[in-house]
């Protein structure tokens, strides 16, 4: 394979870091080594520290820092660089939830700009989100190759233990969700979720599973609210989802409906909305 594009690889977290440089000097070194000039570098240091939220320890060597630091790090270098070609490998796989979400929509700038980025994750709805293409490979064979909802489909059927069992958990859990309509806007904030995990607001048509989102947001203690575009005369659901190594939850879930309907409406605790889904 021949490429004459700048690939940016960040196939293992920290790899290439010199574990006794601090944070400033691993961005000085990684800059060089990936086509900047040293004057450019050091003029983006400051950006990138900020990025990967790593300020009070910009200069403290990386072989203290922990995975979570490393990876934002990493990555937020690979975005400064600019790359034609992004090479991730389970980058997502760690960090806060708030930074994740920082992450994800750096990719999604990226993408918007026509660059070309390959990304191996089993986070399944990762990938729904930031890529046009899937290709499933089984042991270094191809078992599917096609658009991401089809792979993604795919990747479920053959593998089962990727789908992670639903506990509808509305009657024990104190999280509220507060709907309002603004036009063709819906408004959502969350009342109470939960410390530990990762939480995520999904839009669903009523008789749509788990898998079956039509947009999702994450939420966080320090944000709580989110909005989403609706069409006029369509029922929809909010429903939020906690994710833990333990397993997934769902939460709250609220009707909504426009002007043209009865107002937004909770819904009464009953069976799970779905029986699986992939983890976060």
């Amino acid at each position: 394979m021949h490429c004459r594009l700048r690939v940016v690889p960040l196939l293992e977290l920290g790899l290439g870091f010199h574990s006794e440089m601090t944070g400033v000097e691993n961005i000085l070194l990684a800059g060089v080594l990936l086509g900047m000039k040293r004057r450019e570098a050091k003029r983006v240091v400051p950006e990138i520290i900020e990025v990967a939220e790593l300020t009070d320890f910009a200069n403290v060597p990386v072989k203290y820092y922990s995975s979570g630091m490393a990876a934002r790090l990493a990555f937020s270098i690979a975005m400064r660089t600019d790359p034609e070609v992004l090479l991730l490998d389970e980058i997502f796989a760690v960090g806060d939830t708030h930074w994740l979400q920082r992450a994800e929509e750096q990719m999604k700038n990226l993408l918007d700009k026509a660059k070309v980025v390959i990304v191996v994750s089993h986070n399944v709805m990762l990938l729904r989100q930031l890529c046009a293409r899937g290709i499933y490979l089984d042991h270094g064979q191809v078992r599917a190759d096609g658009t991401m909802d089809e792979v993604a489909r795919a990747y479920e059927q053959q593998e089962p233990e990727c789908r992670t069992q639903i506990t509808d958990n509305r009657v024990q859990s104190s999280v509220r969700l507060d709907c309002r309509m603004d036009g063709s806007t819906l408004h959502v904030t969350a009342e109470s979720i939960p410390l530990f995990g990762e939480c995520w607001i999904g839009l669903f048509r009523p008789e749509d599973d788990r898998d079956n989102y039509l947009a999702y947001r994450r939420v966080t203690i320090d944000l709580l609210s989110t909005t989403f575009s609706l069409q006029p005369g369509t029922a929809y659901e909010a429903r939020l989802y906690r994710w833990t190594p333990a397993g997934e939850t769902l939460e709250a879930c609220e009707e909504v409906c426009d002007s043209d309907h009865e107002g937004p409406a909770a819904r009464s605790p009953g069976p799970p909305a779905d029986n699986t889904a992939p983890t976060l």
